[in-house]
């Protein structure tokens, strides 16, 4: 069985992205964001994810 959200997981290995950086953004508790990602997410709340890791990234990228 695959667990809930892997897209959203492997995104954030791949990229060396914390969990607490994209909760922080999104202006959550790293524990709310945690617990979110426990049941599927719908689309509309994954991309919003998805273009949060990518401002961090490059964020992060800048900042090099």
């Amino acid at each position: 069985m695959r667990r809930a959200n892997s897209d959203i997981r492997e995104l954030l290995a791949k990229e060396r992205i914390y969990q607490w950086e994209v909760a922080h953004e999104l202006g959550m508790k790293e524990s709310n964001f945690t617990a979110m990602l426990r049941t599927e997410l719908d689309d509309e709340k994954k991309v919003q994810i998805f273009n949060t890791v990518k401002k961090i990234k490059q964020r992060n990228s800048s900042n090099i």
